[in-house]
Order: structure tokens, then C-alpha cells, then sequence
């Protein structure tokens, strides 16, 4: 019996700790953001490379923080600087689902051999331990950030061309939460 139980721990530790890091390991290395510009077709640059013309879906990286410019000829030029946001939320919370499961593994109100009273306390350690561990992985893992905004859209001033870009930068506080970005700046700028 006491060789089974110790089979059935050694095979359940080992899993948990193969499988930690969900966000590590379920998560997406890119994100799509959405451009959308008035005039249709103006020409969308990431960090200077061109890729393509509006509107557009770009699947960018989580790594870099990105800058993207939508530019037309007789408009002027508009900058928007994307920030990353960690999903702490889901980290936390979701790496807290292996406590329970493996601190049970270590629950025998009845503990008498020494390799029962050890298992009292090795498992419930175990548990906070790998959760801890997963949270700390996933928090590294630049899998487990989203870019913000997600979706853009532009309304360009008319003008020609060679000015100054309009620079759309916003402090992390002004981006939290934000999914969707809507620039005019065609008499009255206003930013959504």
C-alpha cells in the first residue's frame, strides 16, 4: 500500500510540475491588432517596416513594444506608440488551481506511519510551491502580455505629408483597460 501511494505521488508531482506555466505553455507569442484609417488606404508602418495599407489586421510580437504609423499622401502622418500589459489576473488566479489537488494528496487526519505524518506537511509546501513557481513563470513569460490598443482607427488631417507626425502616446495608467483606440484629427482631436 505505502509503496502504491508513494508510486501515485512521485507520478502526480511529477505531472504538476511538468504542467506549470499554463500561460507559458497554452499562451500565443503574437497578437492580432486591427488598423483602420479615413482616407482608405493609407500606408501602415510597424517599427518603420512596411506592412500594408488599411484597412489591415497585423499579427505583431509580445515582445517589443511597437510603434505604428499610418501615413497617406496630402495627410498628416499619425504615430501610435502600443504598450504591453501583464494579465496578472489570470496568473495569480489561474495558478492557484494546483494548491487544492496536491495538498490533498497529503490529507490523512489518521496519519500514523512517519511517511504519513512527512506527507502532512511535504504536500501542502509541495502545493504553494509549485503554484508559486507557475505564477512566477507565467509572470516572466512574455506569452502572458497583451498589446494595448487592440483595435485602431484613424481619421487623417488633411496636409502635406512631410510634417510633423501627430504622436499618440499614453502613460500605462491612461492604457489600462484600453481596447480601442479612435483618433480625428480633423478640427477636434478626440481620443477614445
Amino acid at each position: 500500500m505505502l509503496r502504491r501511494t508513494t508510486s501515485l505521488a512521485l507520478i502526480v508531482t511529477w505531472l504538476v510540475f511538468s504542467l506549470q506555466g499554463c500561460m507559458t505553455i497554452v499562451g500565443q507569442k503574437r497578437q492580432f491588432v486591427s488598423v483602420t484609417a479615413g482616407p482608405a488606404g493609407a500606408r501602415v508602418l510597424v517599427d518603420g517596416a512596411y506592412q500594408g495599407e488599411t484597412p489591415l489586421n497585423l499579427k505583431l510580437a509580445k515582445k517589443p513594444p511597437h510603434v505604428i504609423r499610418i501615413e497617406k499622401e496630402g495627410c498628416r502622418p499619425v504615430e501610435i506608440r502600443l504598450r504591453k500589459q501583464k494579465l496578472w489576473v489570470p496568473i495569480i488566479f489561474g495558478n492557484l488551481i494546483w494548491i487544492p489537488p496536491i495538498a490533498m494528496w497529503g490529507f490523512n487526519p489518521d496519519a500514523q506511519s512517519p511517511w504519513e505524518e512527512f506527507a502532512k506537511y511535504f504536500f501542502p509546501i509541495l502545493a504553494l510551491s509549485v503554484s508559486v513557481g507557475a505564477m512566477v513563470l507565467d509572470g516572466a513569460s512574455p506569452k502572458s502580455t497583451i498589446i494595448e490598443p487592440r483595435h485602431i482607427s484613424v481619421l487623417l488631417e488633411k496636409g502635406d505629408g512631410d510634417g510633423e507626425p501627430l504622436v499618440i502616446e499614453m502613460d500605462d495608467a491612461a492604457v489600462r483597460g484600453l481596447t480601442w483606440i479612435s483618433v480625428s484629427t480633423a478640427g477636434r482631436p478626440a481620443v477614445r
